[in-house]
């Protein structure tokens, strides 16, 4: 029957209804071989041609979409926490599960997950920031697709620990500090230990948010804005750098 396919894939045999839309071809899982037999993927195949031909195809879900547009879709959200996270979970996807991206999203199984992620066991936090990423694009494809539940739940998340490093001499770490030769450097360490700023927020902080009277975030890690009293200390530790701007 025209618009009606059987793919192959390396795992077992597929069954897709497809049609072509404006040159495009769109299409949706019927089921697989055995579960699904050829007869009753035809069947099935003709009843949704059937409704298509109806009009009834709009309620059809075709073109259940690749991790990669998955992916797309939702980094394209408006209220995505901050940048940052944004930023964390492209680079998760592109650097972590770059091999799945030309999958379909509905392709990619528990096995799959439960495999890759142990494939990352060597840095524990990496492995499941990547898959609680990995998470949060399946679920927000879901809103749109009609998807089971996300394969994440084969996965046994890794117990992650700080490394448990400490300053022990706040004195010698102040005498380290100040020997440093790189004035950048040395008002980088001393800012985040009097300001408890996060790493990225000292890095990112540019002159037009440090006012007399405060530091000012306009987007924290939780994608909230954020002032911060500035001190006579804080004044200090800025002070050399007044005047340096990047070039």
């Amino acid at each position: 029957m025209k618009g009606f396919a059987l793919f192959v894939g390396k795992r077992a045999k597929t069954w897709y209804f497809q049609r072509d839309i404006g040159g495009r071809t769109q299409r949706v899982l019927i089921g697989r071989w055995p579960v699904i037999s050829a007869a009753a993927a035809r069947l099935t195949a003709q009843e949704l041609a059937l409704e298509t031909l109806r009009g009834a195809g709009k309620a059809i879900q075709f073109g259940v979409p690749k991790l990669e547009d998955a992916l797309a879709a939702y980094l394209a959200r408006p209220k995505l926490r901050s940048e940052e996270h944004r930023a964390n979970v492209s680079a998760y996807a592109h650097n972590h599960l770059g091999d799945w991206l030309g999958l379909p999203i509905d392709e990619i199984s528990r096995a799959m997950v439960s495999s890759k992620h142990a494939e990352l066991a060597a840095t524990p936090s990496l492995a499941n920031h990547a898959f609680r990423s990995f998470r949060a694009i399946w679920n927000h494809a879901r809103r749109t697709f009609d998807l089971p539940e996300s394969p994440t739940p084969a996965i046994e998340w890794y117990e992650e620990r700080p490394d448990g490093r400490i300053i022990e001499d706040l004195a010698e770490w102040g005498r380290a500090v100040d020997g440093i030769a790189n004035p950048i450097h040395k008002a980088y360490y001393r800012l985040l230990l009097f300001t408890g700023l996060r790493k990225s927020e000292a890095l990112t902080l540019r002159w037009e948010q440090v006012h007399d009277d405060r530091i000012h975030l306009p987007e924290t890690k939780n994608g909230r804005p954020f002032d911060l009293p500035i001190t006579e200390l804080h004044q200090e530790i800025l002070k050399p750098l007044r005047g340096m701007r990047r070039v």
